[in-house]
């Protein structure tokens, strides 16, 4: 048995022996799996009073839930918790230096995104121990996921379990939102709560970051924002539960949005065919005391008046169905290379990498063009390119029209 197993162990003894009084309790009413209080809020420093500014950056974001409870242990032992936030509310793990060492214990202070407090219970004795204040830091994310956030946990100054990964997802099929997920919690010990408490800008916090905004509001007022909680046991119950703001962000007026686009022709020769690059950039801000730019929803863009569509450029191309495209699901794109007709890079600043796909000619109920923009007419003499990017928090959207010919620019 090694050091460490034996210190655990210790541990875990020092747990039950410390709570033998507990049996002298009275077992409460037996309860179902399930939910006993969710809150899910974006706070002013105090922690307690909402923060609806949209595109404005609150102090913190707290989840927090506790479980039910019987004869004070928990009704069930949590294997798998999901957090979905509201479409809009976005964390930049971008915005703060990540860690790269294997366990949370041994990353770098200016990592440090906000804590987590977990209240636990080691079967069959009802001492339930919590455990406050444990760091929680931004970590290299998984391949395919947006970012990870992890957090050790140790009783008595003892590990004892050494790594828990938050690990953060975009629901692309529905609202674009995201959400958290914590798979695979050890049964023991069994938790009976927790809060997650991010840091709104962690550098207020004496982590060393640059001063930077890790959280941002969404940048719509609408209707009140839901959070929705999701918990499996290691029996396979699922339970659930939600929680609602009195309110939606507030203060529209004051977000600002000024994006600009440039079309550059890959020649001005009257009448040649010619490629063509369109870029929307929208300036982002990253101002921990200011207000973000709005998030893109819609964007129709008109090329310049003289630039036309080139039919004869279409011969010998290919049609990609929205099957073969994979549209709305996560399936590989099974488009045939002769579809391809340029390329598309969407850089923000909440991704690492910029998001690079070629564009492809599909055809639309047998009516129109389509790429990853939605080219409505051809036959105009501006036409007009639709893209649909929601909720995007973007720097700058570039499409490059490689093939040759698919323009004809016609000066006047």
């Amino acid at each position: 048995m090694t050091e460490l197993t034996a210190a655990r162990a210790l541990v875990r003894r020092a747990l039950i022996a410390a709570g033998a009084i507990a049996l002298l309790t009275p077992a409460a009413a037996h309860a179902a799996f399930g939910v006993q209080s969710f809150r899910a809020d974006v706070t002013e420093s105090d922690q307690t009073t909402l923060f609806t500014q949209a595109g404005g950056h609150p102090a913190y974001g707290i989840t927090d839930f506790t479980m039910n409870q019987s004869g004070g242990l928990p009704v069930g032992d949590v294997k798998n918790v999901r957090v979905d936030v509201p479409p809009g509310l976005i964390p930049n793990p971008e915005a703060i230096p990540k860690c790269h060492a294997a366990e949370p214990s041994d990353c770098p202070a200016n990592t440090q995104v906000g804590t987590t407090d977990v209240t636990v219970v080691v079967r069959p004795l009802p001492l339930q121990t919590p455990v406050n204040g444990i760091p929680v830091y931004n970590m290299d994310p998984p391949p395919g996921k947006v970012s990870d956030f992890a957090f050790g946990i140790s009783a008595l100054g003892i590990p004892v379990v050494d790594r828990v990964d938050i690990i953060g997802g975009v629901r692309d099929t529905s609202d674009y939102g995201v959400f958290f997920t914590i798979s695979d919690i050890a049964a023991t010990p069994s938790i009976i709560s927790t809060k997650l408490t991010f840091f709104g800008v962690p550098a207020d916090h004496g982590t060393g970051a640059p001063r930077k905004p890790f959280l941002t509001n969404p940048t719509v007022c609408g209707p009140p924002y839901t959070t929705r909680l999701t918990v499996e046991d290691h029996s396979g119950k699922v339970a659930t539960a939600s929680d609602t703001t009195p309110t939606g962000a507030t203060g529209c007026d004051k977000v600002p949005f000024d994006p600009t686009v440039a079309v550059t022709p890959g020649t001005t020769r009257r009448d040649s065919p010619t490629g063509a690059t369109v870029a929307l950039n929208v300036p982002q801000l990253l101002d921990p005391d200011g207000i973000e730019t709005s998030h893109v929803r819609d964007t129709a863009i008109s090329l310049p008046e003289g630039m036309t569509i080139n039919p004869p450029a279409a011969t010998g191309l290919q049609a990609c169905t929205d099957a073969q495209l994979g549209k709305g699901t996560h399936d590989p794109v099974g488009c045939p290379a002769a579809s391809r007709v340029g390329a598309v890079e969407i850089v923000s600043p909440a991704l690492a990498d910029p998001l690079e796909s070629p564009a492809t000619r599909c055809f639309v109920d047998g009516r129109r063009l389509e790429t990853p923009f939605v080219l409505d007419d051809p036959a105009s003499e501006a036409p007009i390119w639709d893209v649909e990017l929601r909720d995007t928090i973007l720097s700058r959207y570039a499409y490059f029209g490689e093939r040759h010919g698919a323009f004809v620019y016609r000066r006047k």
